[in-house]
């Protein structure tokens, strides 16, 4: 094999592996959006939390859980895959007080990728 042979079948390896990484990356849930905003100031308690992302999810094992800023867990509730639109996650919240709070979400896309993140929000006193 000379020089260029080898340096074409290098060529090309390096494309279609370069190719299918790229493939990969598109293959996982994003989150798009979030209500509140990660970082939000709220004058005000949410009733809920609400999550978009630009993958249909799988209502069975995505999940959105709420803490405090000590660990404790807010929201009792099961969060929710609306079934109008799959790409949307929410989760019905008590009343609560002023603090800081900690948003836990789990995406898993139907191709059974799995996602997570997290972000705060803010209540005034």
């Amino acid at each position: 094999m000379n020089y260029f042979s080898f340096k074409r079948i290098f060529t090309i390896a390096a494309a279609t592996l370069l190719a299918s990484l790229a493939q990969l990356s598109w293959a996982h849930a994003v989150l798009q959006k979030s209500s509140p905003a990660s970082n939000a100031v709220l004058s005000a308690a949410p009733k809920e939390i609400r999550t978009g992302f630009n993958e249909a999810l799988e209502a069975a094992f995505s999940t959105i859980t709420v803490s405090d800023d000590i660990g404790k867990m807010v929201a009792t509730a099961k969060s929710n895959v609306d079934p109008a639109d799959p790409k949307a996650m929410s989760l019905a919240l008590p009343p609560m007080t002023a603090g800081r709070y900690h948003v836990k979400w789990t995406a898993v896309t139907v191709d059974g990728h799995r996602t997570h993140g997290t972000y705060t929000f803010s209540v005034r006193k």
